[in-house]
């Protein structure tokens, strides 16, 4: 690839960049648009149509800018500030699957399993830290921890749910259904 742009000429190349950082602005644009809910003929289907787009602008985002150093931080600045508890929890499994060998991606999804009000991004934290990392000997037991009653009821369900699809034989999983 680099020797292929070696032939490009200086300002084909400002060109592309340019056109790049033009639908990079797009897919971030798309991401954040949000359907007036007010609106009557905003119906069900055309709201699910629209998160349907909005998660493949996510996921253009995180495979063809991963590189990009900038990526991970404007990701997760979308994790915490969007306001669709959707496309926030659709952006947590981008960073799951883009950036899992990265050592600060564990610690940051059990802050967000620990500290968010949102039901929807505390369980997509918990099933992508199961998921992800279920070759990891801590993550059984944090999921054990995060089925005990003092969690709320959605991280309770996720980590059950999660040990028995992923640790199905294990006698520790047992007793805690």
């Amino acid at each position: 690839a680099a020797n292929s742009l070696a032939l490009i000429p200086i300002s084909s190349r400002t060109e592309i960049a340019d056109s790049c950082q033009q639908l990079l602005n797009a897919l971030y644009a798309l991401i954040s648009y949000t359907p007036k809910l007010s609106c009557a003929l905003t119906s069900e289907l055309e709201i699910d149509r629209i998160h349907a787009i909005q998660t493949q602008a996510l996921s253009a985002i995180a495979v063809t800018w991963r590189d990009e150093p900038e990526t991970l931080a404007q990701l997760k600045s979308i994790v915490q500030f969007d306001s669709d508890s959707a496309i926030r929890a659709a952006t947590i499994w981008e960073i799951v699957w883009g950036w899992c060998d990265d050592p600060d991606i564990f610690p940051w999804l059990r802050s967000w399993i620990e500290s968010d009000a949102d039901a929807i991004v505390r369980e997509a934290a918990v099933e992508g830290i199961a998921r992800r990392w279920q070759g990891n000997p801590d993550v059984f037991d944090y999921l054990k921890s995060l089925a005990q009653p003092q969690w709320d009821t959605c991280v309770r369900c996720a980590a059950l749910r999660e040990l028995v699809l992923g640790w199905p034989d294990s006698p520790d999983a047992l007793p805690l259904l």
